[in-house]
């Protein structure tokens, strides 16, 4: 039976932590919560209350410059990954208590992934997609590079295996859209932290079970930042349109209007831009 280590990556979110944990009774072996920067709203005592250990690391703006840490800090193989925003819904919460009842799974599944519908604020407008968010994982058999964008990858011969559960997903805003994207200072603050990251030596990638290196979208977004954020923006947005009439719906803009890689596009080119002055 496999054991599973929940891993949560939060900067504050205190609220929408007493949340996922009220939801996730039973679902795991170990919690482990990655803080990241200064624990000012004290996180560590509602985890260290209900068994937890709490980790505070330096400020990064992003979960994945912690995974590295995390992983190597679980106790278990089988890792259980989910944002403070975010909870299982009943089907899915009752599908990982009898996976820890249940045989571990054999090669060559390296873990599974769930449905991750979009929110508008007040209630989902999605249901069966995004279909792909990396949910659970054996760290033995995938690898990951330290920047956004970058999911656990699984080993050569590895899969994912889709799960036809939701992995609800409920900010206090909407997850898609314009104004999510464009219009947030946190946006993009965060997008801004990103294209520091990208002109740093590549060596301060934290990795796992990887050697540093830059992923072949951020290679190209370092040599040519606006036109890989425009045509990969495009091609995405395509690429979910498609999706949607291929399930026979005319698509809300949730499905498409998902231009980040626009947005990065612009802030590196800023960022080059001025490194070249």
């Amino acid at each position: 039976m496999p054991a599973l280590s929940l891993i949560i990556c939060a900067c504050g979110e205190r609220d929408h932590l007493v949340r996922l944990f009220e939801h996730i009774e039973g679902c795991y072996n170990e919690l482990l919560v990655i803080h990241d920067g200064p624990d000012e709203k004290n996180i560590r005592s509602i985890v260290e209350d209900i068994g937890g250990r709490f980790f505070e690391r330096p400020r990064a703006f992003q979960q994945e410059q912690h995974w590295k840490f995390a992983f190597g800090a679980a106790t278990h193989d089988w890792i259980l990954r989910m944002d403070p925003d975010e909870f299982p819904s009943p089907s899915l919460q009752q599908w990982l208590i009898q996976f820890r009842q249940s045989p571990a799974p054999a090669e060559p599944t390296a873990g599974f992934s769930c449905i991750w519908p979009m929110w508008n604020g007040k209630k989902t407008v999605t249901h069966d997609w995004p279909d792909h968010r990396c949910l659970l994982f054996d760290r033995n058999r995938i690898s990951c590079v330290g920047i956004p964008e970058c999911i656990p990858i699984p080993d050569p011969g590895m899969v994912y295996e889709k799960l036809p559960l939701i992995l609800e997903h409920q900010p206090t805003r909407k997850t898609y859209g314009f104004r999510n994207i464009f219009l947030r200072k946190r946006t993009w603050l965060w997008t801004r932290q990103v294209g520091n990251q990208l002109f740093s030596p590549v060596e301060n990638l934290q990795c796992w079970r990887t050697e540093p290196h830059w992923p072949e979208f951020w290679a190209r977004m370092r040599m040519r930042p606006l036109r890989t954020g425009i045509l990969g923006g495009l091609r995405g947005m395509a690429i979910d349109f498609a999706r949607c009439i291929k399930r026979g719906r005319w698509p809300h803009p949730a499905y498409w209007l998902y231009p980040h890689h626009i947005q990065f596009g612009i802030v590196i080119a800023w960022l080059k831009w001025k490194q070249r002055r």
